[in-house]
């Protein structure tokens, strides 16, 4: 029996809400899921475990072998969903506290990382010297050649003091050259290889006061999604600047993702906030890959070009981070252009560290994994320095 007119538009918004209240409860139930896999992922998996290289034909690379360590693997939790925004404090009153690459008068900042509970996973200063460049304590005053170590935030250091970083740990080892060699730190936390270049290409020679020395990127893979506009970079990186190869095949730079692709951008942004639109979106393949490869690159050969004509470089080497799951590719195509890398891929940081590789809840190298990382970088870079020696 059919329900009176006047009755009925009551049973329509009934059903309306019963279904409302149905999506929302399927969405928030998915949600939950959701970040429960992603957590237990990252928690089960720690950064990904890498077979040994066996490219035997290998003309360009070297594959150190890992110290023998503490046996066991015990990854420490990450969390993305766990994590807000960055806080930066700056240190004095005349500066900014936005970090390089866009460049500021600031010489010092405090960052402040937190959980959505306030329990803080790490809070450290930085210091800049006078080019933006982040302070390696331990440099000489006078030095006979250099190394600059260019990279992300993992080269940069983000979450460890002045003396804790890559650059400064690798400077460690170095100190009892003779003559000394310099090591700058060049990274620049969220950044791409396009913005390491750009920086290289606004740097006066006169920044560098050794006469010779080598060049170093350290690559991970975070950094190939930041060539080209992934989903998973426009939902934190849209203000940065889009590289793209002229007719020429040289790398070109326009203006940032979020005054070329604003859609895009503030949609990535939006569905971002969602653990269930990350657990897809990270699964779907990147249509872009092939572009990012050819721009990453490139940023490699000018690197390598720019280096030898303005700084005087004599080798430009990439550093394959620990658990980078992309080497193979990689490799493929350093080996192609004939350029020098150190593999590290296969080694297993959270063993060799105790499962103390990173930060809780964030994701960055811990001190204890720059240590490990720093003795055998220094290694291969002094080995490289003897053979330039040599000829």
């Amino acid at each position: 029996m059919n329900s009176p007119p006047r009755f009925a538009w009551k049973n329509k918004m009934s059903e309306i809400i019963i279904t409302v209240l149905g999506v929302i409860f399927a969405f928030t139930i998915a949600e939950i899921v959701a970040g429960h896999v992603m957590s237990s992922e990252y928690m089960t998996r720690g950064i990904p475990r890498v077979a040994p290289n066996s490219n035997t034909d290998s003309r360009y690379g070297v594959f150190p072998a890992a110290p023998l360590g503490p046996s066991g693997f015990k990854a420490q939790p990450f969390d993305p969903s766990q994590v807000r925004m960055m806080e930066y404090q700056p240190s004095d009153a005349a500066g900014t506290t936005e970090l390089i690459p866009y460049h500021h008068p600031l010489r010092s900042a405090r960052m402040i990382r937190k959980t959505l509970d306030g329990e803080i996973i790490f809070d450290v200063s930085y210091k800049l010297d006078e080019f933006n460049r982040r302070v390696v304590p331990l440099s000489p005053s006078t030095a006979g050649d250099f190394v600059l170590m260019s990279g992300c935030s993992f080269v940069f250091g983000t979450g460890v003091s002045d003396d804790e970083t890559l650059p400064n740990q690798v400077q460690r080892h170095l100190l009892t050259d003779s003559p000394a060699t310099r090591v700058y730190n060049l990274g620049i936390p969220g950044s791409s290889a396009g913005d390491t270049l750009w920086w290289l290409k606004g740097m006066d020679p006169e920044q560098i006061t050794e006469p010779g020395g080598i060049l170093t990127y350290t690559y991970t893979d975070w950094l190939l999604p930041r060539m080209s506009s992934s989903w998973s970079f426009l939902a934190w990186g849209a203000n940065h600047p889009i590289y793209e190869l002229n007719e020429a095949g040289e790398l070109t730079r326009t203006q940032s993702y979020n005054v070329v692709m604003p859609v895009q951008s503030a949609a990535a942004r939006f569905f971002f906030r969602f653990d269930l639109w990350k657990l897809i979106a990270f699964r779907l393949p990147n249509r872009k890959i092939s572009e990012s490869w050819e721009l990453l690159i490139r940023s490699f050969i000018e690197m390598r070009e720019l280096g030898k004509k303005k700084f005087n470089i004599q080798e430009f080497v990439v550093i394959i981070y620990p658990g980078t799951s992309s080497s193979p590719e990689l490799i493929r195509r350093l080996e192609e252009h004939k350029i020098r890398y150190i593999d590290y891929s296969s080694w297993d940081l959270p063993s060799l560290t105790q499962g103390k590789d990173r930060f809780p809840f964030d994701g960055h190298p811990s001190t204890a994994a720059n240590a490990v990382l720093a003795v055998s970088i220094a290694a291969e870079l002094n080995s490289i320095r003897r053979s330039q020696i040599r000829r």
